[in-house]
């Protein structure tokens, strides 16, 4: 039963720019807009990170806010602590 208060819309960043591309406008916009418990989703991690470090340190950025990371493709989901492992195992593989 709705509350009766409005509900804000959930913002859509969406990038045209290649993730090779070291500016990307739409990542910075979502990225300063990033609360507690706000959960980015990307299809790929690969959309996200130019490279493995700049993954786990743009992950590092969204969980240092409070918010989540989770990638549909790669059924990744760092809200959870079963998510974070995963994470963490796919890092470690490819390094």
């Amino acid at each position: 039963m709705p509350s009766g208060k409005p509900v804000a819309p959930t913002p859509i960043y969406k990038e045209e720019i290649s993730g090779a591309t070291r500016e990307r406008p739409e990542l910075k916009k979502a990225l300063e807009h990033l609360r507690a418990d706000d959960v980015i989703v990307v299809w790929k991690l690969d959309r996200l990170g130019r490279s493995l470090a700049d993954l786990v340190h743009l992950v590092n950025e969204i969980q240092g806010k409070g918010a989540g990371l989770q990638s549909l493709h790669d059924n990744i989901d760092t809200t959870t602590p079963q998510g974070k492992l995963t994470f963490l195992i796919f890092c470690h593989r490819r390094l």
